[in-house]
């Protein structure tokens, strides 16, 4: 309880000190402007330039100054820390790396740092580079993303010419949109976290390149869900989807339009096998994107009370939560995530799923097809993935492709089933469950 009310206290000043340097930041910035204001009408622009200088010097040694003062105070803080009796009995959930080494090279807070994972979204690096590099990060950005808009919209259907002045408007809209985020300031205390992960990502890619390592990431052999295969079967899929659909369609269990929707293209011929990343040009992509366009608002209306969309839509729950009295200081909040979830999903298992989910909610044909049928496309969708990988194929043999448009919505639907006696017993205490 007192240690509580201590960080309440403690939180409490911290905000007092950062209004404060909000209010100290204004009023420089109000004086600079009238001094700036001053020196132009006198024509004296070197000696603003030097006073700039001058000042951006000055904030920058104060800022390293307060830096390393804090820097025993945080080491006698981690110390305490770590001797705490309490944090011996906190058992730790985060993912660690694996090292095949003799001995380990990195230190407690590099090996930490690489224990985030890929996953883990850092601090705006950007903030902290000097304004040479943030203005070449933002010439390049907008380049990119300017030419991209620039040609769809100028392409059919859209062919909206390039001397239209609605492409300057977007592009000094843009432009002004990445500076602001490229240039405006973090607060002091992200600045400070920013640059202390920018030494340690230093620190471990010096390691890297000294010791000569390599951290390569484990999926394949982690998950068991792929075969490596001596030739390119995309002819032979292809020509499967090509009959499948010609069949269904001959036999009238699809119709004329969704037939030409889900056939894959021919005229682009040696198309070849997608890496995992992208299943853009495969042969069963367009039965993919129909089935999911068809499937995924059943999902969605079905299953939207344990759906969370976003944060806002989890602070929504939990202040509904919260509004009925449940929320109490005793009130235990537990997360898990589900590792590989679309490449371990049970392919037989997972197709059965969606056929019980389709039955229990009244379902015997969705848009016309059948609910066999379905079943039909969405077999040939899991169990004929290939994909191309460090210059080899594999078949996957377990779960669905990340990039197949499907693949989340069976997930989902089979996270439902695996979920329903958890949302049960849950709806039975008065307890949200969310995912």
């Amino acid at each position: 309880m007192i240690q509580e009310t201590k960080r309440q206290w403690l939180n409490y000043f911290l905000n007092i000190h950062e209004i404060k340097i909000q209010e100290y930041e204004q009023q420089y910035q109000n004086e600079f402007i009238q001094l700036e204001s001053l020196l132009s009408n006198n024509n004296d622009k070197t000696m603003l330039n030097n006073i700039k200088e001058y000042i951006n010097n000055r904030i920058q040694r104060l800022k390293r100054d307060i830096f390393d003062k804090m820097a025993p105070f945080r080491r006698i803080i981690l110390q305490n820390r770590q001797r705490s009796s309490s944090t011996k009995n906190v058992i730790g959930v985060s993912p660690e790396p694996y090292l095949d080494l003799i001995s380990n090279p990195f230190n407690k807070r590099q090996w930490n740092y690489l224990s985030l994972g890929p996953s883990y979204i850092r601090l705006n690096q950007s903030a902290i580079r000097p304004k040479c590099q943030q203005e070449t990060e933002i010439k390049n950005q907008h380049k990119d993303i300017y030419s991209k808009v620039e040609n769809h919209l100028t392409g059919h259907p859209h062919r909206i010419p390039r001397n239209n002045t609605i492409f300057k408007q977007y592009s000094d809209h843009l432009l002004a949109y990445l500076n602001q985020i490229y240039v405006s300031p973090l607060s002091y205390k992200d600045q400070l976290m920013s640059r202390e992960q920018a030494q340690i990502l230093g620190s471990i890619r010096r390691i890297i390149i000294n010791m000569n390592l390599i951290i390569p990431q484990t999926f394949f052999f982690d998950t068991n869900a792929f075969v490596e295969l001596s030739s390119n079967p995309f002819n032979e899929i292809f020509d499967k989807v090509v009959q499948l659909l010609g069949a269904l369609h001959q036999k009238g269990l699809i119709r004329k339009w969704q037939y030409e929707q889900m056939m894959p293209d021919r005229t682009n011929d040696g198309i070849p096998v997608r890496p995992i990343e992208s299943t853009i040009h495969a042969a069963t992509t367009k039965i993919s994107k129909f089935l999911d366009k068809i499937l995924r608002p059943i999902f969605d209306d079905k299953c939207k009370d344990t759906t969370i969309i976003d944060g806002a839509s989890l602070i929504t729950e939990l202040s509904k939560y919260n509004k009925k009295g449940l929320l109490k200081s005793t009130t235990l909040f537990c997360t898990f995530d589900n590792r590989n979830l679309y490449t371990m999903l049970p392919q037989e298992e997972t197709l059965d799923i969606l056929m019980t989910f389709l039955h229990a909610h009244g379902y015997r044909k969705v848009k016309g097809i059948s609910i066999d049928t379905i079943k039909k496309l969405a077999s040939i969708i899991l169990k004929d993935n290939v994909f191309a990988y460090g210059k080899k194929i594999y078949k996957q043999t377990t779960g669905g492709a990340m990039g197949s448009s499907l693949t989340l919505t069976l997930a989902n639907i089979f996270m439902s089933a695996w979920q329903k006696k958890i949302v049960e017993e849950q709806t039975k205490t008065g307890e949200f469950y969310g995912r």
